[in-house]
C-alpha cells in the first residue's frame, strides 16, 4: 500500500501533467515558424533490415517504442542490441547479476508484447553507467555482420545518461574500423533522457496508433519504477504538429554524416561533458519543461545534422 509521502507524490505529479499540458499548448503555439524546420508527420519509416541500439534494456521502447510497433505491424525484420545488462539499478535486494537477469527477463517479457522473438534480441556484456570503457566491440561486430542493417535507431550523443553518448562511440569505433559493414546505412538518432525538441529533429512519427500500447509495454520495465515521463514527452511533442496525439522525434541521418559531425564536435569527451552539464534530466512530470528549454537551448550543434 501507498504511504501518505507516496500518495502526496502521485498527486503532485497529476498537477505537474496538467501544467505541462497548458504550457507546451501555448508553447507551441507561440513559437517562431522561422526557427523550426519544416516537418511532414509520417505514420511509417523506411527502412528493410532494422536494427535498434539500446544502452539499457528499457531505451528502446522508451525512445522508439511506437517505430518498433509499427515495423512489426508491416512484419520487416527487426533486431534489438542491448548494449550492457543495466546491472546498477533494480529491485531493491538484488545482486548485480540478480538485476541483470530482472532487467534481461523484462526486456523478453516487452518483446513479447511487441510479437518480436526473443532469438532477435541480443545481451552484451557492457558494464552498467561505464560503457565508455566496456569491452564489446567483437560481440557487437558480430551481431551487425550477421544482421547486415540498412537502418539503425541509436540514442542521439547529447544526452544526460554517459552510456547513451557512448552507444555513438561504440558504433563509430566499428565504423571506423570495419566501414564497409556500415556502409550506407542510415541513421534514427532517437530521444530518451533528454527531448530532441521540434528545433532539432527532422523526422516525427505519429505513434496515436500505437499510444496505449506503447504505455503497456514500457510499464513492463518495473525494475525502473515510473516511465510515464515517455508518454508525458511524446504527448508534449505532438502538441507542436496538431492532428495527432502522441509523437517521436528523429534525426534520420546517413551515418558518415553523423560521424563526421561527431568528429568535428565531440571528438574530445570534455566537449560531451560540458554539454552535458547544460541539460536537465526528462525523470518525471516535474522536470519535463525545464528538460525541454534546456534541451533547445544547449542542442544548435545538432542543427548541423538536418
Amino acid at each position: 500500500m501507498r504511504t501518505i509521502r507516496g500518495w502526496a507524490k502521485v498527486v503532485l505529479l497529476l498537477i505537474w501533467q496538467l501544467v505541462n499540458a497548458g504550457f507546451f499548448r501555448v508553447y507551441a503555439c507561440r513559437r517562431d515558424a522561422d526557427t523550426i524546420r519544416p516537418q511532414i508527420v509520417r505514420t511509417k519509416l523506411s527502412g528493410a533490415r532494422i536494427v535498434v541500439i539500446a544502452p539499457h534494456p528499457d531505451d528502446e521502447m522508451i525512445g522508439c517504442g511506437g517505430a518498433i510497433l509499427e515495423f512489426l505491424s508491416r512484419k520487416v525484420s527487426l533486431d534489438i542490441v542491448y548494449l550492457t545488462a543495466g546491472q546498477k539499478r533494480g529491485s531493491p535486494g538484488l545482486s548485480q547479476h540478480g538485476i541483470a537477469e530482472q532487467r534481461k527477463m523484462e526486456a523478453i517479457g516487452a518483446a513479447r508484447l511487441c510479437g518480436l522473438d526473443a532469438s532477435k534480441l541480443h545481451f552484451l556484456s557492457g558494464e552498467d553507467g561505464n560503457l565508455l570503457n566496456s569491452d564489446i566491440q567483437a560481440s557487437f561486430q558480430r551481431v551487425l555482420e550477421v544482421v547486415k542493417p540498412d537502418t539503425i535507431f541509436i540514442p542521439c550523443l547529447l544526452d544526460t545518461h554517459i552510456d547513451h553518448y557512448a552507444a555513438s562511440i561504440k558504433l563509430f569505433e566499428i565504423w571506423q574500423s570495419e566501414s564497409n559493414i556500415l556502409s550506407g546505412c542510415r541513421l534514427f538518432l532517437y530521444e530518451s533522457q533528454s527531448p530532441l525538441t521540434p528545433w532539432y529533429s527532422n523526422t516525427v512519427l505519429d505513434i496515436s496508433r500505437w499510444r496505449s500500447q506503447k504505455r503497456e509495454i514500457v510499464s513492463v520495465f518495473r525494475s525502473q519504477g515510473d516511465l510515464r515521463f515517455t508518454s508525458n514527452l511524446n504527448r508534449a511533442n505532438s502538441l507542436f504538429f496538431p492532428g495527432s496525439m502522441a509523437c517521436e522525434l528523429y534525426i534520420d541521418v546517413g551515418i558518415e554524416e553523423y560521424f563526421h559531425w561527431y568528429l568535428d564536435n565531440y571528438r574530445q569527451e570534455k566537449d560531451y561533458h560540458q554539454l552535458r552539464a547544460k541539460l536537465v534530466a526528462n525523470a518525471d512530470s516535474r522536470t519535463l519543461i525545464r528538460s525541454f528549454i534546456s534541451s533547445r537551448s544547449a542542442k544548435t550543434t545538432l542543427r548541423a545534422l538536418l
